[in-house]
């Protein structure tokens, strides 16, 4: 009882998610089954036409024979043509669906809570975006068009078929059922092979991204042999389960062809003993057996479509998580032209299963204050910032920005900030820039790279600002990289700034200096820096140390 509304569940849950994404498609989806019935059903006008074609010719009447010739030649070049733009149709139909799906399955997955985000690998996330979704558009532009087209070829080449010869009819109809049941019986298999064939290929393309990312690591340490190594078991691991999957799929068409090419035998015997007969002729014999491949190409046709949708199932599992779990809107952008402080209040965090980062703490941040935070390493302190910049949720507490008459709702846009490591996209030194404004003008990129202690070595490059970076910023030196990361964050207009390690690539004395421009030209924004520089120190009006039992410490530099 319970299994059968488990399946009901899922059935629903499945034909819900495929109709959402279909919504605003079904116009293109109808055409497509519109222009696919047309063409198959055009092979079975053809079918009737070669009966009268090679019936007339037998009879050598040369004036209907001239006219079926001609009927029949001008039918299979429209067909010719209509296959074409069908072609064509579905392949534009394709691309803007793929495209569509897949930003929505992007959007989805930058506006999930970051607790969310971090249980993927960067290589599985892509396998869902691109071949799961390309799994998904199949459906809808290949397999629901295809079966509905087959079905009313069926229907049409049967009620034909009867007419002709009521027992051929029958006989080609009986065996239908059969073949699509074996299908179905053993397409069961295919879903969980699928599942574990996109978990693995979501492996293989993290790996690969982390090696190809860490490639200086590899050749230091001579790793290559090892990295070669692992591929090749991911690789092996693959192999052997997409064999597994088609030895079920190609186990399963095996059986349908055999079926269908002994009942296309005998079909062949019986009709040869009519003609013998005198109960049928030579040319509705020939029709009779193109009529009965246009029914046993549909239910062939669909039998190994089965499969197709099978692994579309896994792929809207796969994608499941980007439609519905943990997501929320874009969050408004707010602009606040003073200063912000900010209160918490009782906060609490821990990660699954893992000890408490936090237990009640209480901070008081006031507006342009400029606070420094230190720890041992694991201790918390880039927890903390996301806590603040509302990426990570408390499990009780509040944290709220505050003026000096006014308290807010926390928000992400309230905020800037410059996290560990190098953070740049392949791309132009000035494209990197505008992420943090986008319309912001030239004067406004320099004054923000003066301020980081960067000019003079974007000047010097050939083409400035439009010099273009590698991925990962390939091209610059790291405290190169780190001061454009922090030019970007200045560059964006907000009352709180939060420096994660920002300035660790940079010497004492360009550390200092970046941290004096930034002090001495934005004094009214409070600035919150992780950091275990002590030259960082004596700048800022306040320390404040999270210790190993999660305590605060707060004092004055």
């Amino acid at each position: 009882m319970f299994e059968r509304i488990r399946k009901l569940y899922n059935t629903r849950k499945y034909f819900n998610t495929l109709v959402m994404y279909a919504h605003g498609h079904f116009i293109s989806i109808f055409k497509l089954i519109v222009f696919d019935t047309i063409s198959t059903s055009s092979g079975i006008l053809l079918a009737i036409l070669s009966k009268n074609l090679i019936d007339n010719a037998i009879e050598h009447d040369t004036r209907l024979f001239l006219l079926y010739l001609s009927l029949f030649t001008s039918i299979s070049i429209i067909a010719l043509f209509l296959r074409s733009y069908t072609k064509y149709l579905r392949q534009l139909f394709s691309e803007q669906l793929n495209n569509e799906i897949q930003l929505k399955v992007m959007n989805n997955y930058f506006t999930m809570k970051w607790s969310e985000v971090n249980n993927y690998q960067t290589g599985d996330v892509i396998t869902r975006i691109t071949k799961d979704v390309s799994s998904i558009v199949q459906l809808y532009t290949l397999t629901i068009p295809t079966i509905i087209s087959l079905s009313l070829q069926f229907i049409l080449a049967l009620i034909i078929v009867l007419q002709y010869d009521v027992l051929l009819g029958l006989y080609g109809f009986t065996i239908a059922p059969f073949i699509t049941l074996i299908s179905i019986h053993f397409s069961r298999k295919i879903k969980p092979l699928q599942d574990q064939i996109n978990t693995t290929e979501g492996r293989y393309r993290s790996y690969l991204s982390e090696v190809i990312q860490n490639a200086i690591i590899v050749k230091t340490f001579q790793n290559e042999e090892g990295v070669v190594n692992n591929v090749k078991g991911i690789q092996k691991d693959k192999i052997s389960l997409i064999l597994k999957k088609n030895r079920t799929i190609i186990g399963v068409n095996f059986m349908i062809s055999s079926g269908y090419t002994i009942s296309s035998t005998i079909a062949l015997g019986f009709g040869a003993f009519r003609i013998s007969q005198g109960i049928i002729s030579f040319g509705t014999f020939t029709a009779i057996l193109q009529l009965l491949s246009r029914m046993q190409t549909p239910i062939m046709t669909m039998a190994r479509l089965v499969p197709q949708y099978i692994s579309t199932i896994a792929a809207v599992d796969r994608c499941e998580p980007f439609n519905r779990q943990n997501i929320f809107s874009y969050e408004e952008k707010t602009t606040v032209s003073y200063s912000l402080g900010i209160n918490i209040n009782d906060l609490s965090f821990n990660y699954k299963d893992k000890q408490p980062i936090f237990s009640n703490l209480n901070l008081h941040i006031k507006p342009g204050e400029k606070i420094a935070v230190i720890g041992t390493s694991g201790i918390g302190k880039t927890t903390l910032i996301r806590l603040i910049m509302n990426l990570l949720e408390p499990e009780k507490g509040t944290i709220i920005p505050f003026s000096e008459d006014h308290y807010f709702i926390n928000k992400s846009s309230y905020y800037t900030y410059v996290p560990q490591g190098n953070t740049l996209f392949s791309g132009t030194i000035r494209r990197n820039l505008q992420l943090g404004k986008p319309n912001a003008t030239d004067d406004e990129l320099f004054y923000v790279l003066e301020k980081a202690c960067a000019v003079d070595f974007i000047a010097s490059l050939p083409k400035g600002l439009d010099s273009h970076l590698g991925e990962q910023g390939l091209g610059l030196s790291e405290g190169q990289l780190q001061r454009i990361c922090i030019a970007r964050a200045l560059l964006r207009d907000v009352p709180i700034l939060l420096l994660d390690e920002a300035t660790s690539a940079l010497d004492q004395n360009a550390e200092e200096d970046v941290i004096h421009n930034i002090y001495q030209n934005y004094p009214n924004k409070t600035v919150i820096a992780i950091t275990h520089r002590p030259s960082i120190l004596s700048y800022v009006d306040k320390i404040i140390e999270i210790t190993c039992n999660n305590e605060i410490i707060e004092r004055t530099s």
